[in-house]
């Protein structure tokens, strides 16, 4: 993240949660895996304390979808 959000945070005493529920911060890490993978990876994911959602899919056309 920028230093910005850093000093924000800091002197702010705003937890990580909070800044990133509040500035635009990003999703995090992307993790890419197989269709029928997804439920059990975002099980695993939860159950070790990281929020975790799916965010879209990838597949054959022309062009971008936007979902």
């Amino acid at each position: 993240t920028p230093v910005l959000f850093d000093v924000l945070a800091k002197e702010g005493n705003i937890p990580e949660r909070d800044m990133f529920n509040t500035f635009n911060m990003g999703v995090g890490m992307i993790l890419t895996v197989a269709a029928e993978d997804a439920d059990k990876a975002i099980e695993i994911l939860k159950a070790n304390g990281e929020d975790a959602y799916r965010l879209g899919v990838i597949g054959e056309g022309s062009g971008v979808q936007l979902v």
